[in-house]
């Protein structure tokens, strides 16, 4: 049941009871309380506007895919192991599934006893039952997917923490970036947003608490190929050291981020997605002569009407105050001690 049959059933159930009504409220009351509130330029308009999704299409998936098996004895958590920086892979039996020739591995000769090849597309198309499914086969490309965004992240200098999903989000600690603020300029929409932030809790003893932006990731191939930016805050007392209390976490969160509105969150994505890349694009590497790029113009849509609210325009992206004074409060005890 959606909120209007349900309201509908909730005015019936009122009439059925005559349950009482104030006379003082009614049409004009509402009509009133709008034109006080808003402006009477504000309200849809019959016009369409385009609307920036969090998606962000990828493109240059290989063509060839890898099973290298392993010499009798040997296992991935044994390769694994090891100190070197591996491509990204996924086990798969007694073999692994990667876009790496095995020259990519160290001493690979004695790691693997057999290598073969295989086209993405056939294995997406169900052609290779006997090794692997088609839908299992998809969950190997985004892990491989996903493993090579992470390390994206952390080459960049990103700080990486674990969230409930498993995935690792990307976040800046403070002084990363110049004041702390990620601009960017994608398909001409220009912008900047601080990233990094911070909150007086005890104006008395001077103490802080620091908010960080972050990112995780969901890469998405069937209908579309696309990667889905999940945004993230985090928090710390000293602009590095994330908290481990998920709880105090929360509580902090719904403080800090109950004024962020669609286009606080959108920039601050740009911002970070416009970090992460080179030359206009994110390259993510799958071996040592294949990347897969994510495309920094997000898949968009049309929406047939907007709506228009005077009181936004005008608004500088560029400037936004570092330290939220403005809404200053006291939390409690246990949030910062």
């Amino acid at each position: 049941m959606n909120w209007a049959a349900g309201f509908a059933q909730l005015l019936k159930k009122l009439e059925k009871e005559n349950t009482p009504k104030n006379p003082n409220f009614g049409p004009g009351a509402v009509s009133d309380w709008w034109k006080e509130h808003f402006s009477s330029e504000a309200g849809v308009v019959q016009e369409k506007e385009e609307l920036f999704s969090n998606w962000f299409p990828i493109s240059g998936l290989p063509e060839t895919i890898f099973v290298h098996i392993f010499q009798p004895g040997y296992s991935r958590s044994l390769m694994m192991g090891s100190s070197a920086k591996l491509p990204p892979n996924r086990e798969l039996a007694n073999s692994i599934v990667t876009f790496a020739p095995t020259s990519d591995f160290p001493n690979s000769s004695s790691i693997f006893w057999q290598s073969s090849s295989y086209s993405v597309n056939d294995l997406l198309d169900d052609k290779h039952k006997t090794l692997i499914d088609a839908k299992d086969f998809n969950n190997v490309l985004v892990d491989l997917l996903r493993q090579a965004w992470e390390s994206r992240l952390a080459e960049s200098g990103l700080d990486l923490v674990e969230i409930a999903s498993g995935d690792k989000c990307g976040y800046f600690r403070k002084d990363l970036l110049l004041n702390d603020r990620a601009p960017f300029d994608i398909n001409g929409f220009k912008g900047g947003r601080y990233v990094v932030g911070y909150k007086t809790t005890n104006k008395e003893k001077g103490t802080l608490r620091y908010w960080h932006f972050g990112v995780s990731g969901r890469f998405y191939l069937r209908r579309k190929r696309y990667l889905a930016i999940n945004p993230h805050v985090v928090f710390s007392d000293d602009g590095t050291t994330i908290w481990t209390n998920a709880d105090r976490m929360h509580k902090a969160k719904m403080r800090q981020c109950s004024n962020w509105w669609n286009h606080h969150w959108r920039d601050r994505i740009f911002g970070t997605m416009a970090f992460l890349s080179e030359d206009g694009v994110i390259r993510l590497e799958v071996a040592s002569d294949q990347a897969v790029t994510i495309n920094l113009d997000p898949i968009s849509f049309i929406s047939p009407v907007l709506f228009h609210d005077p009181t936004n325009e005008g608004e500088e992206i560029d400037i936004e105050a570092q330290d939220d004074n403005s809404q200053d409060e006291m939390l409690d005890e246990d949030e910062w001690n």
